[in-house]
Order: C-alpha cells, then structure tokens, then sequence
C-alpha cells in the first residue's frame, strides 16, 4: 500500500514538472521570438463551432499552445510532454480548425522531449516541423 501510495506522489509530481516545464518553455519562447520580430499571440482558444476537430463535439474550445505571425505567416507551435499518433491527427485537425477561424492556413511546429517514432512519421508526412530530443549522435 505504502509503494503504492508513493508510485502515485512520484507520478503526480512528474506530471506537475512536465506542465511547469511546457509552461517555462513558452513564456522563453515567446520573450525570444518577440525579440527576433514575430508577432507573438501567445496561448489562443478557438471554438469548433463545426465539429472540425471532433464531429461529435461541435461548440467545443480547443487551445493552441503558441501562435506566431511574420512575413504573413502564422505558426501554430504544440508543446508536449510526450507525442502520440493521436496527438498529431488531433493537431491536423486543429490545424484544419485554425484555418476556417482565422482564414490563414497556418505552419504547424511540435516541440515535446519524447515524440513516438509513429507520431514523427505522420507529423513529417503532414508538414509539420518537429522539435525533440535526440539520442547522442543522431543529430537534429
């Protein structure tokens, strides 16, 4: 019971590090994309009012970690702990939702420490730019 009691502290706080880890991430990122010249809009929440991101759901409020705009290019940055197929189809359709809100189709980056091999190949096939980890001498 005792390991048991710990295994869900351990996790809690694990949980708790990677959210102030994102959270630190985009506040850095914002200071310095501001300072290179892009339009920095920050965290944005956009509602589905057509089911475009989940049919079932359509009036739902879906958030976009960081937005950014220059040259007339918007980017949207996802920031994750950790990147699964499913988070790159949500974000395709994100992308997708995006696009009929704010009328711009925008540039997608994900930036996470642990992206699945799986997640990596379909974001790449999307277009989307990915920021990880890479094990010593496998580069970026």
């Amino acid at each position: 019971r005792l390991s048991r009691r710990v295994e869900v502290r351990l996790s809690a706080l694990g949980r708790r590090w990677g959210l102030m880890s994102e959270e630190a991430f985009r506040a850095a990122m914002e200071g310095m994309l501001e300072e290179f010249g892009f339009k920095v809009m920050g965290r944005l929440t956009l509602r589905d009012e057509w089911g475009v991101v989940d049919p079932e759901e359509p009036g739902a409020l879906y958030e976009y970690d960081l937005c950014i705009a220059k040259d007339g290019r918007e980017w949207v940055v996802e920031v994750k702990a950790h990147v699964s197929w499913e988070d790159v189809a949500i974000l395709k359709r994100k992308a997708r939702l995006y696009e009929r809100c704010r009328g711009v189709r925008p540039l997608v980056a994900v930036v996470s420490p642990f992206v699945d091999e799986e997640a990596r190949r379909k974001a790449e096939k999307a277009g989307f730019k990915v920021f990880t980890y890479e094990e010593e001498g496998e580069g970026f």
